[in-house]
């Protein structure tokens, strides 16, 4: 196991390394395409995006391989890493975004009363809904980001830890809900409206004819692969 892992880190440090370099420069291009009154809330907008971008390229890898017929590991170490790059991101923007507005007073953000005066009230009743479930989807983000780990997936073993796992289906409708009220909300440009709609139904997509091809009749058997846990076989989304 040990001799395993000595060989995949070289290969895993240069994709990570590869994927930051991608990052850093996509978030620059949002940056750019970003409105907003300031460099904190243009940096808010560029992580969400990009975080959008990585939680679809991470829900997408298993349709992608049940369309190729592939089997499907427990884990592997591509689906994990941007899982850890989706979670990363997806915090920094909720850190960032509670800094954007109302002064920065967090509370604020949860409560109705003395919101954003003179705006209409199904507006109020909007932004703080969408915080609500942009909090418990940040929430879930470091619930999975610390069990993105070969440890966790070892102790939990793996029925338990797939099922912790899928946690990310349930981040999905609400990643679709809060970034779609602060389209609607804030009139984002239509670059970035196309950016999140794109990425959103892309993994439908990809999701709803993988679960067609599925339910068709019997897949490949799953296999072990990434992080080589002998006891521990199956398939699981992270």
């Amino acid at each position: 196991m040990e001799a395993g892992r000595r060989r995949r880190r070289p290969s895993r440090a240069k994709r990570n390394l590869t994927t930051g370099i991608a990052v850093a420069i996509s978030g620059g291009i949002l940056y750019g395409l970003a409105p907003g009154s300031g460099p904190l809330e243009r940096f808010s907008i560029a992580a969400a995006h990009l975080a959008v971008l990585l939680f679809a390229f991470t829900l997408a890898i298993g349709p992608v391989r049940t369309l190729r017929r592939e089997p499907s590991p427990v884990s592997t170490d591509r689906r994990r890493d941007l899982g850890i790059w989706t979670a990363i991101l997806g915090l920094v923007h909720t850190i960032a975004g509670l800094e954007v507005h109302l002064g920065g007073e967090f509370r604020r953000y949860f409560t109705i009363e003395g919101l954003f005066a003179g705006a209409p009230q199904p507006a109020k009743i909007l932004f703080v809904a969408s915080n609500y479930i942009g909090a418990v989807a940040a929430v879930l983000l470091l619930i999975l980001l610390g069990l993105s780990n070969d440890l966790s997936l070892a102790k939990l073993g793996r029925d338990r830890w797939k099922r912790a796992q899928r946690t990310a289906y349930l981040i999905l409708p609400m990643l679709i809900a809060h970034g779609a009220i602060y389209q609607l909300l804030e009139r984002r440009a239509a670059g970035l409206v196309v950016i999140f709609a794109a990425a959103i139904l892309s993994v439908l997509g990809l999701q709803l004819a993988g679960a067609r091809l599925r339910s068709r009749g019997p897949m490949p058997g799953p296999v072990a692969d990434g992080p080589q846990i002998a006891h521990v076989r199956g398939d699981a989304t992270g």
